[in-house]
């Protein structure tokens, strides 16, 4: 099953789908933060 999928994106679709990937986990990553700094400040404040 595995490497049907793998066979079935040649190596452009493989790049575009790692650079999705890592765009989203950067994005959450940013959300995550933002919101964790944002709880400690109104704590803070």
């Amino acid at each position: 099953m595995l490497k049907q999928f793998v066979i079935l994106y040649n190596y452009d679709n493989g790049v575009l789908m790692l650079g999705i990937f890592v765009l989203v986990c950067i994005v959450l990553i940013v959300g995550v933060v933002g919101m964790i700094m944002g709880g400690e400040s109104k704590k803070k404040g």
